[in-house]
């Protein structure tokens, strides 16, 4: 295995050290599984393993939090006697015990890939909604299933990458944001039943350009840079499509 030596000021090392730390692992474990996951080359994951050491701090809190759940309980309530084994646990550092309080929790979701589908979801809302405001004639220049390639799926609840993504969009739409995908959401519970996220990955390197060169022309209303035009939902739809050479 070969040796990378990287530079870094001492906040980006502490930040490090308490990630790893909060996940049980070695700052060179915590970097390299991060360099894995940017590279795509991220392995099953599965459900958080538990951490193997917790500071004395983070101990004492989360102790006294289960200790008050415990007490907020009436005797014989199986949930009472549950917090105060948790309590004990962390209070004495049991660290073998953790993984018993912890494995229920997915591991967290990166920024990038929270960005990532705001990304996605910014692209549909002006996709779509472009779309819609097209005749007959202009839809079918674009393409023979541009009207399914141009609407939101959601994501492939088989794949483990996809399923994230889309429990986080149903958890974003469910809250407000991005309300015109609903519909998309509530269809199979948002379960696009097939892989899409390399075709909404192709999508965005032809929309981001687009998207950026429209916004910025001052030659058109603030209502018109809202919109594509049918040659430019055309590019999206082309760059959808795997290529054949």
């Amino acid at each position: 295995m070969a040796t990378l030596t990287l530079r870094i000021d001492e906040e980006i090392r502490n930040e490090i050290e308490a990630l790893a730390r909060g996940r049980g692992a070695t700052v060179s474990d915590f970097v390299r599984s991060a360099l894995d996951e940017y590279l795509g080359r991220e392995g099953s994951e599965g459900r958080a393993s538990g951490p193997q050491s917790l500071t004395l701090v983070e101990r004492q809190l989360l102790s006294t939090q289960h200790e008050i759940l415990a007490r907020l309980r009436q005797e014989g309530d199986p949930e009472r006697e549950y917090h105060f084994q948790v309590s004990e646990v962390l209070a004495s550092g049991f660290s073998g015990e953790y993984i018993r309080f912890f494995r229920n929790y997915d591991p967290e979701l990166p920024v990038r890939e929270c960005r990532l589908v705001w990304r996605i979801l910014d692209m549909f809302r002006v996709v779509q909604s472009s779309y819609e405001r097209l005749d007959d004639a202009a839809k079918l220049e674009i393409g023979e299933h541009a009207n399914g390639v141009l609407t939101f799926r959601g994501f492939d609840f088989n794949d483990e990458r996809e399923a994230r993504l889309g429990a986080y969009t149903k958890y974003v739409v469910g809250d407000g944001r991005w309300r015109e995908q609903a519909d998309a959401i509530e269809r199979e519970g948002g379960n696009s039943h097939f892989p899409v996220l390399p075709t909404y990955q192709r999508m965005l390197v032809a929309f981001d350009p687009i998207w950026e060169k429209r916004v910025r022309d001052s030659s058109l209303s603030f209502e018109d840079r809202m919109y594509l035009d049918v040659e430019e939902l055309a590019a999206i739809y082309a760059a959808s499509l795997y290529s054949r050479t």
